[in-house]
């Protein structure tokens, strides 16, 4: 008996250091599931984006609207809203829009400041949307194309980084081609 009730005693706090491990291996396993599912998100509305800047370009847009409407449509991928006026509530429509097309012709210096916090590139290691276009081809291949990358998306945890052997995040890319539709309608000089 009193051999049975030594051997518990000795292992009084096992149970309890087992139980707390486990615990804190499904947490960091539920957060890494977490930092995948928001990766996959930020990659989705990286093609998303991609597909409005390749559809702006080819449709012939000015390279500064190209530019703006690919910021806009990753709007789900740019950071904090740093905007004078944040964005628009659920409940009025007319004020998405007016939010909307006033950053597309206007820029951040609108009546809205619309302004994101991964929109500016000059801080170092931090995260920065670039949006690109790809020139149109000559001759029977007229395409062109749009790419919008994240450089730099965040981690939840800095261990997940270290996992990767990353020190700065993942660089999330997006990108889509297109028929150039602006060679049909549009002058040489135009474009």
């Amino acid at each position: 008996m009193s051999r049975v009730r030594n051997k518990r005693t000795q292992e009084r706090g096992a149970a309890i250091l087992e139980s707390l491990l486990c615990i804190c291996l499904l947490m960091f396993i539920l957060a890494g599931f977490l930092q995948v599912f928001l990766w996959c998100v930020q990659q989705i509305y990286g093609e998303y984006a991609s597909y409005i800047v390749s559809r702006s370009r080819n449709l012939g847009f000015a390279d500064y609207i190209i530019g703006r409407s690919g910021r806009l449509a990753a709007i789900g991928m740019s950071g904090k809203d740093l905007s004078i006026q944040p964005f628009p509530p659920d409940e009025d429509r007319f004020s998405w829009f007016h939010w909307g097309s006033d950053y597309l012709q206007h820029g951040s210096w609108g009546d809205y400041g619309v302004y994101f916090e991964y929109w500016d590139s000059r801080g170092v290691g931090k995260p920065y949307l670039g949006v690109s276009t790809e020139a149109p081809g000559t001759g029977s291949r007229p395409y062109s194309g749009g790419r919008v990358t994240l450089y730099r998306a965040p981690t939840l945890l800095p261990e997940l980084a270290d996992l990767l052997n990353r020190e700065e995040g993942l660089d999330i890319t997006g990108s889509a081609r297109g028929y150039d539709y602006s060679h049909l309608f549009l002058e040489e000089g135009e474009q």
